[in-house]
């Protein structure tokens, strides 16, 4: 709870601090700025620590064996803030509408409604977890951190190749930075889905690992891993071949889903490269190793930035190449995850 509320507190400061210059360095202008800035300015101003907590709570929750609770609340709540966006954002009857506001006071109300609700599971007499005040210990804090840490790192820098994307896709219009997000949007959805097998994975990794079963270990890494793939990769293949069932649901403006459309018949048949590395990923959580995992989204990163600068140095006309550069950087997120998972169970 104490780093939960620790990194909620950067990130509210981080962002506040630095927002602005951050999204005109992803291309935000005049309008889309001064939208970015709203949306932000409450969703990390004031519900970056509810998302912290309520995640944690939730991990907690997943670690005790309860995994029903946090299932039950995310899903009530992810229903109950698609029900009160356009509520919040466009008004109705007597409800006035809120603009941008209101959907990022929709996102603030589910974290920190979870986060009373999960918290107080947690907290309660008889509950699952024995919570009571300890002296503080550094023992403790590294054995939660050295996992954590690297883990904080590796989905930062995810986040990061679609922010440094989103720069250089700037540079062609506000209507390429919308087509290029809702497709990104996508993309990141993945993972939400792949952690409902990754959470199974990182216990069963982890026990086997310490059983001493790594070729059992392998097994169950494999299988996860191509469990995620196959959702992934359908995902992808569905909106490659009609690219409107996706973005339609967001504009209506052709420019904005020609790009699109563009992006996800580019990115869409990688997906399920992107499912197998996080799943893989996953498992790597499991074994309490993280170097690997590093590396591979390191490389991931730096497939999109070379090839991204390089297309922006030559004033390439063609978005599409930026597209083919982030899908190549996630092929080879997904192999080098499959491989490294191979050669690490083979040694045992």
């Amino acid at each position: 709870m104490l780093i939960s509320i620790a990194l909620g507190i950067a990130f509210t400061l981080c962002a506040l601090a630095f927002g602005p210059a951050l999204y005109r360095a992803m291309g935000g202008r005049d309008a889309a700025l001064a939208a970015a800035l709203a949306y932000s300015n409450v969703v990390f101003g004031v519900g970056a620590t509810f998302v912290w907590l309520m995640n944690s709570f939730a991990s907690i929750l997943r670690g005790s064996g309860d995994m029903k609770s946090p299932a039950r609340v995310l899903s009530l709540g992810s229903v109950a803030v698609i029900l009160a966006s356009p509520l919040l954002i466009f008004g109705a009857g007597p409800l006035p509408g809120y603009g941008i506001y209101g959907g990022a006071w929709a996102l603030v109300g589910f974290y920190a409604v979870s986060s009373v609700i999960l918290g107080r599971k947690l907290l309660r007499p008889g509950g699952p977890v024995s919570v009571r005040p300890h002296p503080v210990s550094a023992a403790r804090f590294k054995d939660i951190l050295k996992v954590g840490v690297p883990a904080c790192i590796h989905a930062s820098l995810i986040n990061t190749a679609v922010a440094v994307a989103t720069g250089f896709v700037g540079a062609y219009g506000t209507a390429a930075i919308a087509g290029y997000g809702i497709g990104a949007r996508l993309e990141l959805l993945q993972i939400p889905i792949v952690f409902g097998l990754g959470a199974a994975l990182v216990t069963m990794i982890g026990t086997n690992v310490g059983a001493g079963q790594p070729e059992r270990a392998r097994r169950i890494a494999f299988v996860g891993g191509g469990l995620a793939a196959a959702v992934c990769g359908g995902i992808g293949l569905v909106v490659a071949i009609a690219p409107q069932l996706w973005a339609g649901l967001f504009s209506r403006d052709p420019q904005v889903l020609e790009y699109a459309s563009s992006y996800l018949r580019v990115a869409g048949p990688v997906y399920a490269f992107l499912g197998l590395g996080m799943g893989l990923y996953f498992s790597f959580q499991g074994t309490g190793r993280m170097v690997w995992p590093l590396a591979c989204v390191s490389v991931r990163n730096l497939i999109v930035y070379l090839g991204c600068t390089a297309a922006a140095a030559m004033a390439v006309p063609d978005i599409r190449v930026v597209f083919a550069v982030t899908a190549a950087g996630i092929a080879v997120f997904g192999a080098m995850y499959a491989w490294g998972t191979w050669r690490y169970f083979a040694r045992g």
